[in-house]
């Protein structure tokens, strides 16, 4: 007997909490999206150049990275670098529209295992969309793991059709998975299980094994097996450094970047596993087979989470990295869909545990959208300061770009991405940073009639914020400075400020009336004060080798040759100064 419709009110409430962890995603990518390339992206720079010549570059689908194939993201990054200028957000946009196919995949599955309600649904969405995954949401290239829960999803789903056209499909699933990421391979053994529990005809079973072995063997196909991982330690304090790391991956879904939280979760994941097997222990088959859809879920999960841990335990890799979490959350969406289904059928036992899962997920949930929301805006100061250095590299050190990539390589890249206006260099510098400031000298003090200016080209559209840094010479002054920013005598902002207790090195900001648009090329001032220093008693300014594009003065005369005054533009409101 079909089970009655939702009142349409209850209708669009559930489906509004399936949608929106998908929009909260996209929002996330709108807000804190970076378009710059990041560490393994650079890798790719010479298979762009070759795709945007129109060179051969299919001999680059079937290389490694790392001990991966990523061939869809590949076939994906192709496209969208000629149709964007290789804009990174692009591929984060599309990572968006993939996790929304995953979370139709899991509603399929869902719906095939006797599942009715939306709204009991909806937690596994957020799930999919949880911004703990804040590095797959916003690192283009992580959208490999995107498309291995998409093939591992459908391959599911279509497998439990039992037909021939149902198996096709789910081996183009599982081909997607396994060559977008490594433990996508596990997809074979675990479809394989859940054709025999499900009692499937043996010709497909066959058919799905035959398949299990070539796809296999042609991913290992002149495999080469990366170096840099120290294999895992096989004693005691390994072993439990293995389990540890396994079981704080499996939790980290909900525990907020938290060790303790996370290993928690993970143990309470476990419990509830170990309870659904006993039941199936003790219902049998037809329970088991019933339940073999989200079950598979878990188990490809569980195995995923083993295997992270092997290859990353001893690596010094943390076990709550956001790019793992995508795999750990299909043991809790397996886990919590079965517990629904218990529920469903009217079982006391069922929801109760369905209750507690409930308990558990929202609080959970919960935090770790907090603690990614707090990550993400993070990862955006960095990727900013980033494009930064990449946009003004030929005039940055060796030392400042290392944390980008090999400097030779970079060096090497940089010319042909600024020349075709790739990534970063598609759109205007919106920062102003100081990089240099080990190479710091100090001006002569501020004192009445002594200002220090530093005129300055605005190259940046829309000027947010500007900072200055003082020097107080590492001694407590009683005095003031009053620090200010000018246009052609219109003074556009300032402030003055005690330098009691200002601490050496302090940035000052100048306080704007409001953001100033139109920046890019209008020649600023920056004037720095004092009506009541005197000798001893008195600031001065930290400058360096010159970094834009200006003058240095001091009552009205030019000081140090070929320094500037350490300024930064718009550093606050990128979040990279409170």
């Amino acid at each position: 007997m079909k089970p009655p419709a939702l009142p349409p009110a209850r209708s669009r409430l559930a489906l509004a909490l399936v949608l929106a962890p998908l929009g909260l995603q996209a929002l996330a990518v709108r807000l804190f999206g970076v378009n710059t390339l990041v560490w393994d992206e650079f890798y790719y720079v010479d298979f762009i150049r070759q795709v945007r010549a129109g060179e051969d570059w299919l001999p680059w689908l079937w290389r490694q990275h790392n001990e991966h194939r990523v061939i869809p993201m590949k076939l994906a990054m192709a496209p969208l670098a000629l149709l964007t200028r290789w804009d990174t957000r692009a591929e984060m946009y599309l990572s968006v529209v993939l996790a929304g196919l995953v979370v139709l995949g899991l509603w399929r599955l869902y719906r095939r295992a006797g599942g009715e309600s939306l709204l009991l649904f909806a937690p596994a969405a957020w799930l999919v969309c949880s911004l703990s995954q804040f590095q797959n949401m916003l690192y283009g290239m992580m959208m490999c793991h995107y498309f291995t829960l998409l093939g591992v999803v459908w391959a599911l789903v279509f497998l439990a059709r039992g037909s021939a056209g149902g198996l096709a499909a789910a081996v183009l699933g599982g081909a997607t998975a396994s060559y977008s990421i490594a433990n996508g391979l596990l997809v074979w053994p675990v479809g394989l299980l859940l054709l025999l529990v499900q009692g499937a005809r043996r010709s497909l079973v066959a058919a799905w094994t035959v398949a299990s072995v070539v796809m296999t063997s042609l991913y290992f196909y002149h495999f080469q097996k990366p170096g840099g991982m120290p294999p895992p330690a096989h004693d005691l304090a390994g072993l439990y450094r293995l389990a540890s790391f396994a079981v704080a991956t499996l939790g980290a879904p909900l525990g907020a970047g938290s060790m303790d939280w996370s290993r928690a979760a993970g143990l309470a994941v476990i419990v509830a596993v170990v309870a659904v097997a006993w039941r199936w222990r003790r219902q049998g088959r037809p329970a088991m087979r019933e339940e073999a859809l989200p079950g598979a879920l878990i188990l490809f999960s569980l195995l995923s989470c083993a295997m992270i841990a092997y290859g990353r335990a001893s690596s010094g890799v943390p076990p709550l990295e956001s790019r793992y979490i995508a795999y750990s959350s299909l043991a809790l969406i397996g886990v919590y869909l079965i517990l629904g289904l218990w529920s469903r059928r009217g079982a006391p036992a069922g929801r109760l545990w369905l209750a507690g899962a409930t308990a558990l997920l929202v609080p959970g949930l919960l935090a770790a959208d907090l603690f990614g929301l707090r990550e993400a805006k993070g990862w955006r100061a960095l990727r900013l300061r980033e494009q930064f250095l990449l946009q003004t590299s030929e005039l940055q050190p060796d030392e400042a770009l290392t944390g980008l990539y090999f400097v030779p390589e970079l060096r090497r890249m940089v010319p042909y991405l600024q020349a075709e206006r790739l990534g970063p260099f598609d759109e205007p510098p919106s920062l102003l940073l100081l990089v240099r400031w080990r190479e710091g000298q100090v001006a002569g003090e501020i004192l009445p009639g002594r200002p220090i200016e530093q005129t300055f080209v605005c190259d940046v559209d829309t000027l947010w914020d500007v900072d200055g840094v003082l020097s107080t010479y590492g001694r407590q002054n009683r005095s003031t400075v009053g620090v200010s920013l000018w246009e052609d005598g219109r003074r556009l902002g300032g402030r003055t400020v005690p330098l009691a207790g200002l601490a050496d090195s302090s940035w000052i900001e100048v306080p704007l009336a409001g953001p100033l648009h139109g920046c890019r090329g209008r020649r600023l001032t920056m004037r720095f004060e004092s009506a009541d220093a005197t000798p001893g008693n008195a600031a001065s300014v930290w400058t360096y080798p010159r970094y834009y594009d200006g003058e240095l003065r001091q009552a009205g005369a030019p000081v140090l040759p070929g320094r500037a005054v350490g300024l930064e533009i718009n550093a606050r409101h990128a979040g990279l100064r409170n």
